[in-house]
């Protein structure tokens, strides 16, 4: 009886094996290869083996839905966090949403997140099926900017407009902010104000309108030395 039961480990361990590699290969530096950013080290730190399987699975059931949908907001998203990290998030009505932390430098894959999408005019819900996670639900806004969709955390809308008025990121640039750029957006043009669900217009950071009413003429002059020279330096 002892022999069977080891058995029936060892087959259940193998069968397992089997089923993580066949939903997600690995190359011989044991790197993940995959379409959602480029070849990354896995470390299970902030998640399992049986959470990489599933959303590994699920990565390309939303990559077969999303072949012939013709929902608009569908697709590839990613952002630029920092000078090291990218985040990406792949979601299809149906088959549901895989989010991921790569770390550009090794690569490696510090985060990750999938499950299921509910959506409404304005939003799209992400609700969590992961071992850490299960339940937890993000709400993104569904937000057009010229041609360009992009998904911005409710939280994060203010942050946005900051960026839409030309004031970039916050002061620390490895601060992480978590509004994202639908891929095949990147190139596309923008133009005017981005249009946002109503009711958070409130954040937006109109320009400024002024005129010219005088143009003064101003002289600055400076002195520097360099060695028995004297520099004279004068602008207007």
């Amino acid at each position: 009886m002892k022999q069977v039961l080891l058995n029936l480990v060892f087959t259940l361990l193998i069968v397992g094996f089997c089923q993580l590699v066949s939903f997600a290969q690995l190359d011989e530096d044991g790197r993940w290869e995959n379409d959602f950013y480029a070849p990354a080290l896995l470390n299970y730190r902030s998640y399992s083996e049986s959470d990489f399987a599933n959303a590994a699975a699920k990565l390309k059931d939303i990559k077969s839905e999303n072949s012939n949908s013709v929902d608009e907001w569908a697709g590839d998203y990613s952002a630029q966090s920092g000078e090291v990290n990218v985040i990406a998030l792949r979601f299809s009505p149906q088959a549901g949403f895989v989010y991921a932390n790569f770390y550009t430098c090794l690569p490696e894959l510090r985060g990750l997140n999938y499950g299921t999408v509910s959506q409404t005019p304005d939003s799209i819900l992400l609700t969590s099926q992961t071992s850490q996670r299960n339940g937890q639900t993000t709400k993104y806004l569904r937000v057009k900017w010229g041609e360009r969709h992009y998904l911005v955390p409710e939280n994060e809308v203010a942050q946005f407009y900051k960026f839409v008025a030309g004031f970039g990121w916050k002061e620390d640039e490895y601060v992480f902010f978590d509004f994202l750029l639908k891929n095949d957006d990147a190139e596309k043009p923008i133009v005017g104000m981005p249009v946002v669900p109503r009711g958070y217009e409130r954040f937006a950071k109109k320009p400024i309108e002024a005129t010219i009413t005088e143009v003064l003429r101003r002289e600055i002059e400076s002195e520097q030395v360099y060695g028995d020279t004297i520099v004279t330096l004068c602008a207007t």
